[in-house]
Protein backbone atom coordinates (compact mmCIF):
# COMPACT_ATOMS: atom_id res chain seq x y z
CA UNK A 1 0.00 0.00 0.00
CA UNK A 2 1.52 3.49 -0.99
CA UNK A 3 0.37 6.30 0.61
CA UNK A 4 0.98 9.68 -0.96
CA UNK A 5 0.26 12.98 1.52
CA UNK A 6 1.41 16.55 0.52
CA UNK A 7 3.67 16.50 -2.30
CA UNK A 8 3.82 14.32 -5.18
CA UNK A 9 7.48 13.77 -3.66
CA UNK A 10 6.39 12.28 -0.47
CA UNK A 11 5.48 8.51 -0.77
CA UNK A 12 5.41 6.25 2.30
CA UNK A 13 4.83 2.75 2.26
CA UNK A 14 2.47 0.67 4.49
CA UNK A 15 1.64 -2.56 4.98
CA UNK A 16 -0.82 -2.70 7.42
CA UNK A 17 -4.38 -1.56 7.98
CA UNK A 18 -3.28 0.18 11.25
CA UNK A 19 -0.71 2.07 10.33
CA UNK A 20 -3.11 3.82 7.66
CA UNK A 21 -5.60 4.09 10.85
CA UNK A 22 -2.70 6.12 12.24
CA UNK A 23 -1.88 8.39 9.55
CA UNK A 24 -5.37 9.28 8.94
CA UNK A 25 -5.17 10.19 12.76
CA UNK A 26 -2.34 12.56 12.58
CA UNK A 27 -3.47 13.89 9.91
CA UNK A 28 -7.20 15.15 11.28
CA UNK A 29 -4.94 16.39 14.89
CA UNK A 30 -2.81 18.63 12.23
CA UNK A 31 -5.78 19.60 10.72
CA UNK A 32 -7.65 20.33 14.06
CA UNK A 33 -4.53 22.06 15.81
CA UNK A 34 -3.72 24.48 12.64
CA UNK A 35 -4.58 27.95 12.93
CA UNK A 36 -5.52 28.46 9.14
CA UNK A 37 -7.70 25.19 8.23
CA UNK A 38 -7.60 23.42 5.02
CA UNK A 39 -9.17 20.52 3.28
CA UNK A 40 -6.51 17.78 2.52
CA UNK A 41 -6.36 14.89 0.10
CA UNK A 42 -4.37 11.47 0.62
CA UNK A 43 -3.67 9.75 -2.43
CA UNK A 44 -3.69 5.63 -1.28
CA UNK A 45 -2.64 3.37 -3.98
CA UNK A 46 -2.15 -0.70 -4.61
CA UNK A 47 -4.90 -1.77 -2.19
CA UNK A 48 -8.64 -2.67 -2.60
CA UNK A 49 -12.20 -0.95 -2.06
CA UNK A 50 -12.30 -3.56 1.03
CA UNK A 51 -9.41 -2.50 2.30
CA UNK A 52 -10.28 1.26 2.60
CA UNK A 53 -13.20 0.68 4.12
CA UNK A 54 -11.86 -1.54 6.60
CA UNK A 55 -9.60 1.19 7.42
CA UNK A 56 -11.92 3.45 8.14
CA UNK A 57 -14.84 2.12 9.40
CA UNK A 58 -14.24 2.53 12.95
CA UNK A 59 -12.50 5.69 13.07
CA UNK A 60 -14.66 8.44 14.51
CA UNK A 61 -14.23 11.25 12.51
CA UNK A 62 -15.66 8.79 9.52
CA UNK A 63 -18.27 11.82 9.19
CA UNK A 64 -15.12 14.95 8.28
CA UNK A 65 -14.18 12.12 5.33
CA UNK A 66 -14.93 11.48 1.67
CA UNK A 67 -13.53 8.77 -0.38
CA UNK A 68 -13.14 8.51 -3.88
CA UNK A 69 -12.40 4.92 -5.34
CA UNK A 70 -10.74 3.86 -8.85
CA UNK A 71 -11.68 0.22 -9.07
CA UNK A 72 -9.04 -0.39 -11.96
CA UNK A 73 -7.51 -3.91 -11.48
CA UNK A 74 -4.04 -3.61 -12.11
CA UNK A 75 -4.02 -0.43 -10.17
CA UNK A 76 -6.40 0.19 -7.55
CA UNK A 77 -6.08 3.50 -5.67
CA UNK A 78 -8.34 5.91 -3.72
CA UNK A 79 -8.32 9.45 -2.53
CA UNK A 80 -9.08 10.15 0.62
CA UNK A 81 -10.66 13.55 1.39
CA UNK A 82 -10.10 15.35 5.29
CA UNK A 83 -12.63 17.88 5.69
CA UNK A 84 -12.03 20.73 7.74
CA UNK A 85 -14.96 20.77 10.28
CA UNK A 86 -16.60 24.23 11.07
CA UNK A 87 -16.24 25.71 7.75
CA UNK A 88 -16.53 23.38 5.31
CA UNK A 89 -20.12 21.68 7.28
CA UNK A 90 -21.32 25.24 7.63
CA UNK A 91 -21.19 26.42 3.56
CA UNK A 92 -22.75 22.63 2.81
CA UNK A 93 -25.41 22.80 4.92
CA UNK A 94 -26.11 26.58 4.13
CA UNK A 95 -26.65 25.67 0.59
CA UNK A 96 -28.69 22.92 0.91
CA UNK A 97 -31.15 24.17 3.02
CA UNK A 98 -31.17 27.51 0.80
CA UNK A 99 -32.34 25.30 -2.24
CA UNK A 100 -34.86 23.54 -0.40
CA UNK A 101 -36.06 26.34 0.64
CA UNK A 102 -36.27 28.02 -2.62
CA UNK A 103 -37.70 24.74 -3.95
CA UNK A 104 -40.43 25.07 -1.01
CA UNK A 105 -41.87 28.70 -2.40
CA UNK A 106 -42.66 27.07 -5.54
CA UNK A 107 -46.75 26.26 -5.98
CA UNK A 108 -47.92 22.69 -5.16
CA UNK A 109 -44.41 21.92 -3.68
CA UNK A 110 -42.88 22.37 0.01
CA UNK A 111 -39.60 21.54 1.78
CA UNK A 112 -40.33 17.61 1.44
CA UNK A 113 -40.49 18.02 -2.30
CA UNK A 114 -37.09 17.35 -2.29
CA UNK A 115 -34.73 15.25 -0.04
CA UNK A 116 -31.28 15.37 1.31
CA UNK A 117 -29.27 12.44 0.47
CA UNK A 118 -25.85 13.53 2.36
CA UNK A 119 -22.67 12.23 1.31
CA UNK A 120 -23.63 8.67 0.12
CA UNK A 121 -21.82 7.01 -2.19
CA UNK A 122 -22.16 6.31 -5.47
CA UNK A 123 -20.75 3.37 -7.74
CA UNK A 124 -19.99 3.09 -10.96
CA UNK A 125 -19.89 -0.81 -11.51
CA UNK A 126 -16.86 -2.00 -11.50
CA UNK A 127 -14.94 0.88 -12.21
CA UNK A 128 -15.41 3.53 -9.32
CA UNK A 129 -17.25 5.20 -6.42
CA UNK A 130 -17.66 8.32 -4.80
CA UNK A 131 -19.07 10.77 -1.69
CA UNK A 132 -19.66 13.62 -2.54
CA UNK A 133 -20.35 16.35 0.57
CA UNK A 134 -24.34 16.53 -0.30
CA UNK A 135 -26.76 15.43 -2.93
CA UNK A 136 -30.47 16.40 -3.49
CA UNK A 137 -32.82 14.40 -5.41
CA UNK A 138 -36.44 14.79 -6.15
CA UNK A 139 -39.00 12.49 -4.06
CA UNK A 140 -39.64 10.23 -7.47
CA UNK A 141 -36.26 9.23 -6.90
CA UNK A 142 -35.38 5.82 -4.51
CA UNK A 143 -33.38 3.37 -3.42
CA UNK A 144 -29.64 3.96 -4.62
CA UNK A 145 -30.76 6.31 -7.50
CA UNK A 146 -28.43 9.11 -8.00
CA UNK A 147 -29.24 12.73 -6.68
CA UNK A 148 -30.63 15.58 -9.14
CA UNK A 149 -28.02 18.41 -7.81
CA UNK A 150 -24.99 17.75 -5.97
CA UNK A 151 -23.13 19.99 -3.77
CA UNK A 152 -18.44 19.99 -3.27
CA UNK A 153 -17.83 22.15 -0.71
CA UNK A 154 -13.79 23.26 -0.69
CA UNK A 155 -11.85 25.11 2.27
CA UNK A 156 -8.48 26.56 0.95
CA UNK A 157 -8.21 24.09 -1.71
CA UNK A 158 -6.89 24.32 -5.71
CA UNK A 159 -10.12 24.74 -7.24
CA UNK A 160 -8.99 22.31 -10.16
CA UNK A 161 -9.97 19.50 -7.16
CA UNK A 162 -13.40 20.73 -7.07
CA UNK A 163 -14.01 20.85 -10.57
CA UNK A 164 -12.53 17.81 -11.01
CA UNK A 165 -15.47 16.58 -8.68
CA UNK A 166 -18.31 18.09 -10.87
CA UNK A 167 -16.74 16.46 -13.87
CA UNK A 168 -16.90 13.20 -12.14
CA UNK A 169 -20.81 13.51 -11.61
CA UNK A 170 -21.31 14.69 -14.73
CA UNK A 171 -19.56 11.85 -16.68
CA UNK A 172 -20.47 8.88 -14.33
CA UNK A 173 -23.87 9.37 -13.04
CA UNK A 174 -25.27 8.85 -16.79
CA UNK A 175 -27.14 12.02 -16.91
CA UNK A 176 -28.74 11.70 -14.13
CA UNK A 177 -27.15 14.11 -12.09
CA UNK A 178 -27.88 16.92 -14.39
CA UNK A 179 -26.07 20.08 -12.50
CA UNK A 180 -23.25 20.33 -9.74
CA UNK A 181 -22.53 23.45 -7.39
CA UNK A 182 -19.30 23.72 -6.33
CA UNK A 183 -18.21 26.43 -3.72
CA UNK A 184 -14.83 27.40 -2.97
CA UNK A 185 -14.73 28.92 0.79
CA UNK A 186 -11.50 30.88 1.63
CA UNK A 187 -10.54 32.96 5.25
CA UNK A 188 -8.35 35.69 5.71
CA UNK A 189 -10.01 37.84 3.87
CA UNK A 190 -13.37 35.79 4.28
CA UNK A 191 -14.39 34.55 0.31
CA UNK A 192 -16.86 32.72 -1.40
CA UNK A 193 -16.31 30.99 -5.18
CA UNK A 194 -19.14 29.65 -6.37
CA UNK A 195 -19.98 27.76 -10.04
CA UNK A 196 -22.69 25.77 -11.50
CA UNK A 197 -21.55 22.84 -13.71
CA UNK A 198 -23.24 21.47 -16.78
CA UNK A 199 -23.02 19.13 -19.48
CA UNK A 200 -23.39 21.06 -22.64
CA UNK A 201 -22.98 20.40 -26.29
CA UNK A 202 -19.50 19.22 -27.16
CA UNK A 203 -18.33 23.00 -29.22
CA UNK A 204 -15.11 20.74 -30.33
CA UNK A 205 -17.10 17.32 -31.97
CA UNK A 206 -16.03 16.39 -34.97
CA UNK A 207 -16.41 12.57 -35.18
CA UNK A 208 -19.15 10.18 -34.22
CA UNK A 209 -16.89 8.84 -31.32
CA UNK A 210 -16.62 12.16 -30.00
CA UNK A 211 -19.22 12.62 -26.68
CA UNK A 212 -21.83 14.83 -27.68
CA UNK A 213 -22.00 16.57 -24.69
CA UNK A 214 -19.17 17.47 -22.15
CA UNK A 215 -19.39 19.22 -18.68
CA UNK A 216 -18.74 22.79 -18.69
CA UNK A 217 -19.34 25.69 -16.13
CA UNK A 218 -22.07 27.22 -16.90
CA UNK A 219 -21.78 30.18 -13.79
CA UNK A 220 -18.98 31.46 -12.04
CA UNK A 221 -19.81 33.74 -9.05
CA UNK A 222 -17.39 35.55 -6.07
CA UNK A 223 -18.89 37.34 -3.09
CA UNK A 224 -16.00 38.67 -1.26
CA UNK A 225 -16.00 39.51 2.52
CA UNK A 226 -18.10 42.74 2.50
CA UNK A 227 -20.52 41.13 0.75
CA UNK A 228 -19.93 42.30 -2.98
CA UNK A 229 -20.92 39.98 -5.63
CA UNK A 230 -18.95 39.49 -8.73
CA UNK A 231 -20.04 39.81 -11.81
CA UNK A 232 -22.63 42.98 -10.47
CA UNK A 233 -25.72 41.90 -10.60
CA UNK A 234 -25.08 37.97 -11.03
CA UNK A 235 -27.26 35.40 -10.03
CA UNK A 236 -27.47 32.01 -9.65
CA UNK A 237 -30.59 29.78 -11.52
CA UNK A 238 -31.46 25.80 -11.31
CA UNK A 239 -33.82 25.03 -13.46
CA UNK A 240 -37.16 22.74 -13.15
CA UNK A 241 -36.35 20.12 -15.23
CA UNK A 242 -32.85 20.07 -13.25
CA UNK A 243 -34.30 19.66 -10.29
CA UNK A 244 -37.50 17.56 -11.21
CA UNK A 245 -37.82 14.38 -13.32
CA UNK A 246 -41.48 15.05 -14.24
CA UNK A 247 -43.43 18.36 -15.22
CA UNK A 248 -45.65 20.21 -13.27
CA UNK A 249 -48.48 22.92 -14.29
CA UNK A 250 -46.77 25.54 -11.83
CA UNK A 251 -43.46 24.74 -12.52
CA UNK A 252 -40.71 27.31 -11.97
CA UNK A 253 -36.57 27.06 -11.95
CA UNK A 254 -35.38 28.57 -8.80
CA UNK A 255 -33.08 32.04 -8.79
CA UNK A 256 -30.72 33.53 -6.43
CA UNK A 257 -30.87 36.87 -6.84
CA UNK A 258 -27.24 38.78 -6.17
CA UNK A 259 -28.85 40.02 -2.73
CA UNK A 260 -29.55 36.24 -1.93
CA UNK A 261 -25.42 35.53 -3.11
CA UNK A 262 -24.64 38.16 0.04
CA UNK A 263 -26.71 36.73 2.26
CA UNK A 264 -25.68 33.30 1.98
CA UNK A 265 -22.10 33.71 1.97
CA UNK A 266 -22.67 36.46 5.02
CA UNK A 267 -24.44 34.04 6.69
CA UNK A 268 -21.23 31.72 6.01
CA UNK A 269 -18.83 33.58 6.94
CA UNK A 270 -20.31 34.64 10.65
CA UNK A 271 -19.97 31.17 11.58
CA UNK A 272 -15.92 31.51 10.88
Amino acid sequence: MTITFGTPAYFVIYTTRNQLRKQMRQIMKSIDQAEEKETVRLLVKGTSQQTIDDSIATLPFRGSLRVWLENNASSPCAIITFLPGLPHEVTVNTLQLEIIHKVSMIPGHDHRSIRNVGSCRYEVPGRRSKEGDAGLRCRTRVGDEWPNVMIEVGYSEPLRLLRFDAQWWLLNSGGRTRLVIIALVNQNPNSLHLETWEQVPNPNRRTRNSPPTVPFATNKIDVDSAGTVSPPLASLTIPYNVLFDAQHPSATDITFSTADLAGIATDIFADF
